[in-house]
């Protein structure tokens, strides 16, 4: 077997455009040797490397301009901001560069001409980015009001905030008379600083815009010794009442459902599936998805303790209604 010939120190670490191949001595037959591939036109990089959005962007970066930054959902999964499924099929990294440039044209990227003012550009795994403001604002028309929402949840998220809930309605103006002004508009309103998941600000989207009444967010709630009792993912302070989102986890995790349920049970009566710990009442009603649990809210508001579990296929969202003595 014919023993493949190191590459050379000076490039051995990350990608490296064909040209820097060439000039540091590697032969265009190396550079089509199987332990390298080609993740865009005029760029190496070891085969052994599992592909990825940073990766991509790595690669990418070694053919750019040097105004280039990554925007977009590229510049949102650098930063670690949740994006639906759908965004991370057939994976495109998003490249804009400042007018009078032209938007790249390469196989595998979509590019883009945006005008940027230097504090909407970010440093992010050392490849420069577009602000988290920023894009939450370029991926509005992308977005339904929802989505928009728990991205922006995530831009202002209070444990480690990429932005301020005023920056982002700042941005949601500047898109005025622009494709997503509106949903911008909307959402900016809606967006929180204390939601923990794309689910729950989803949930609480649902919530609000069927009418009901104001919502605490991960609040912490005591007993009147000053005792702590637990820290629901929504609550109805005027109506005593909690409402909890359950991803798949929790009701396929033994263990972990029954912490839910004794967490429900802890001051006020609730349910669950499966075996039930002493004092949790069964269940009332099964309602299926989110759509239904401003109706089903409604029907509890008139009693004083129950709980309505609602279920789909992936989820679970458990909606408590606490007895007069606690919450």
């Amino acid at each position: 077997m014919r023993r493949t010939e190191p590459l050379p120190p000076q490039i051995t670490d990350g990608p490296f455009s064909v040209a820097e191949g060439r000039d540091a001595g590697i032969t265009p037959g190396r550079m089509r040797s199987p332990d390298l591939r080609a993740p865009f036109r005029g760029v190496r990089e070891s085969s052994a490397v599992e592909e990825s959005t940073l990766t991509l962007v790595c690669a990418l970066q070694t053919r750019l301009p040097a105004r280039a930054v990554f925007s977009h959902a590229t510049a949102a999964t650098l930063l670690g901001l949740p994006l639906p499924p759908r965004f991370h099929v057939g994976l495109r990294i998003h490249v804009a560069v400042p007018p009078p440039g032209r938007a790249p044209r390469i196989k595998r990227v979509e590019g883009h001409q945006l005008a940027l003012d230097d504090g909407d550009i970010v440093g992010c795994d050392g490849v420069p980015v577009v602000s988290a403001c920023r894009t939450w604002a370029h991926l509005a028309p992308q977005l339904s009001l929802s989505e928009l929402v728990a991205l922006g949840d995530a831009v202002v998220d209070r444990r480690a905030p990429l932005g301020s809930i005023e920056e982002v309605r700042a941005a949601a103006e500047s898109l005025a008379g622009r494709p997503g002004a509106k949903t911008a508009r909307e959402a900016a309103d809606l967006i929180h600083d204390r939601s923990e998941s794309p689910q729950e600000s989803i949930l609480r989207v649902a919530l609000v815009r069927a009418g009901l009444p104001r919502l605490d967010v991960n609040q912490e709630l005591y007993d009147g010794f000053g005792a702590f009792i637990a820290r629901p993912d929504l609550r109805f302070p005027e109506y005593r009442m909690i409402v909890e989102y359950e991803g798949d986890h929790h009701r396929t995790d033994r263990r972990q459902w029954r912490r839910d349920l004794t967490r429900t049970a802890k001051g006020r009566r609730g349910t669950g599936a499966g075996s039930t710990p002493r004092g949790v009442h069964p269940h009332r009603e099964v309602v299926p998805g989110h759509e239904e649990v401003a109706r089903a809210a409604m029907r509890y508001f008139g009693c004083g303790e129950g709980v309505a579990l609602l279920e789909s296929d992936s989820q679970r969202v458990r909606l408590c209604i606490s007895s007069p003595s606690s919450v």
